[in-house]
């Protein structure tokens, strides 16, 4: 019985994931240099204001960090000051017109606006990226606990996701796909322990492997970078050339039955299955496999949901600055 696990990564894949950061980055600097150039312009147009005194609030432009230290940080505020309370502004001329400003506001409306407008798209794009990397992070570390805690051999990382604190700009999509290569390099391991009890311990009577054991194959991996493998059992068998190969029905007929049809059991790894197809001296081994697989799939929920929101919000950030 021979490991699946000699996948290739396509060529054209692996440029994905550092195109889709690059498209993100294009996104947040621009809104940044938007923001920057909004906000000069409103401090401009404030400055020209003349004084009234039956004006209900003064106007001003001040920047604030907010408390995740983004990578947007400090956001420009546009506020108005009234009875010594700030209130924060949108920029629109309802707005203004409320705190007695009527005349010549067209230059500050368009400016505030844009001011919002740049510095939301700014702040979703670094709250995305920051939001990722730390899930990424700490999914990394719990693969590497669940690798160490089981003494598997797995190859070296090629990439250590980095600590997501901190001012610099993270990149999302490539931490993910490389926290997910490292949970198909989990899935490997996963597959060579399995693999490794049925060459030892399920022997025929001529101490060879025994055909009818199961297995765990991988499905889907790396089919999609941002989507990690599925790892499912299969039942394996020598063919007649003495090649093993798998497949996900086994037949059974029932002994007990005179005449009884041939039926085609699924297979998973349960009591009932694992009785039919002979394997009842190994059940407590691949009861504690299937605990552990358990384990192995609630990593793959997580990342399945981390990279669902990754795609989803970056892919309407992109779109509504491309509009």
């Amino acid at each position: 019985m021979e490991s699946n696990s000699n996948n290739q990564t396509p060529p054209e894949t692996k440029k994905m994931p550092l195109q889709m950061d690059r498209e993100l980055g294009l996104v947040f600097y621009a809104a940044i240099t938007v923001r920057d150039k909004a906000e000069r312009d409103l401090k401009d147009s404030l400055g020209q204001i003349r004084p009234d005194k039956r004006r209900k609030g003064l106007l001003r432009v001040r920047k604030q960090s907010c408390k995740w230290k983004c990578a947007a940080c400090p956001h420009p505020r546009f506020q108005a000051i009234t009875n010594n309370k700030a209130q924060a502004l949108r920029g629109t001329s309802t707005e203004l017109r409320l705190l007695g400003y009527h005349r010549d506001i067209q230059e500050i409306t368009k400016s505030a606006q844009i001011l919002y407008q740049s510095n939301r798209v700014a702040r979703q794009t670094a709250a995305l990226c920051k939001h990722v990397s730390q899930k990424s992070y700490d999914i990394y570390k719990d693969i590497q606990c669940f690798i160490n805690d089981h003494n598997w051999q797995t190859k070296e990382p090629v990439y250590y996701p980095p600590d997501p604190f901190g001012d610099a700009f993270q990149m999302p999509f490539s931490t993910l796909v490389f926290v997910i290569d490292r949970f198909n390099d989990l899935l490997k391991a996963f597959q060579q322990y399995v693999y490794e009890y049925c060459s030892e311990k399920c022997l025929t009577k001529y101490h060879k492997t025994k055909s009818g054991s199961l297995g765990i194959a991988l499905k889907h991996l790396h089919r999609n970078p941002l989507i990690p493998g599925i790892p499912v059992w299969r039942i394996y068998f020598r063919g007649p050339d003495g090649e093993w190969f798998s497949s996900h029905q086994a037949i059974f007929r029932n002994p007990y039955q005179f005449g009884a049809k041939l039926t085609k059991v699924a297979i998973k790894n349960t009591p009932w299955v694992l009785v039919r197809t002979g394997n009842r001296r190994h059940l407590y081994f691949y009861q504690a496999a299937q605990r552990l697989l358990r384990e192995i799939l609630a990593i793959r929920e997580r990342l399945i949901a981390l990279s669902q929101r990754l795609t989803s919000v970056a892919s309407e950030i992109i779109k509504c600055h491309s509009k």
